[in-house]
């Protein structure tokens, strides 16, 4: 699996982890930002998913950099930036959000393939190294 490949996942890990926890620490701004009503409930809310946006960059980011073949965490990962696609798609049509709204759909979306490329990579690595 080349290393860039490898540093891309790193980085998204890291990505998501870090707007998950600015998620937890300011909602309010990203609130602004994908133009959202700025209250009471809905910063409470942004602040639960950024809790769980944290979560799931830091499995990512541990299981790109581990040495063992962590399967498992790294299909949880593609399945939450799936589901972080189809909800920030969803709630664009809905206009929910705003423009932005669509730009992070597209940037999890692609993450999640990516991951998902990743993943596929590393099984592929893991069984060539059985076989040997």
């Amino acid at each position: 699996m080349p290393a860039r490949f490898s540093r891309l996942c790193l980085a998204i890990g890291i990505m998501t982890l870090a707007s998950g926890l600015a998620l937890v620490v300011a909602p309010g701004f990203a609130l602004n930002l994908l133009d959202v009503t700025n209250t009471s409930d809905t910063r409470y809310l942004f602040r639960i998913v950024g809790m769980f946006t944290g979560l799931f960059g830091g499995v990512l980011t541990a299981a790109v950099r581990s040495r063992a073949h962590e399967d498992v965490a790294l299909i949880w990962c593609v399945l939450q930036k799936t589901g972080a696609f189809v909800a920030m798609a969803t709630g664009f049509i809905l206009d929910v959000f705003g423009p932005l709204g669509l730009v992070v759909a597209v940037v999890d979306g692609l993450s999640g393939i990516l991951v998902s490329i990743h993943r596929q990579s590393r099984q592929r690595q893991s069984h060539k190294q059985q076989e040997a």
